[in-house]
């Protein structure tokens, strides 16, 4: 594509007001996506320790132990989070 042709396609672009629209919806995803993601690095450990906890309640319910003893057992979960 020749130059002027590219520089008039630009301009034209620029100048069609569904395109601004378009911009600002992509602007204000990308916001919320950002948003998300900074959420979700503050929130991995909480939710990673609340998943070890229910997998140490459902051994211990499966092996008929208390749940605290299977996590001093795997060193993670109640006793990781309270100092058994």
């Amino acid at each position: 594509m020749e130059w002027a042709a590219w520089w008039h396609s630009l301009r034209a672009f620029s100048a069609d007001e569904g395109a601004q629209g378009l911009v600002e919806y992509a602007l204000v995803i990308a916001v919320i996506a950002l948003g998300v993601l900074v959420a979700l690095s503050f929130l991995a450990g909480g939710i990673g320790n609340a998943f070890e906890m229910v997998s140490d309640h459902v051994e211990a319910t499966l092996t008929s132990e208390d749940p605290i003893e299977v996590g001093r057992r795997r060193g993670r979960g109640w006793c990781r989070r309270y100092g058994c």
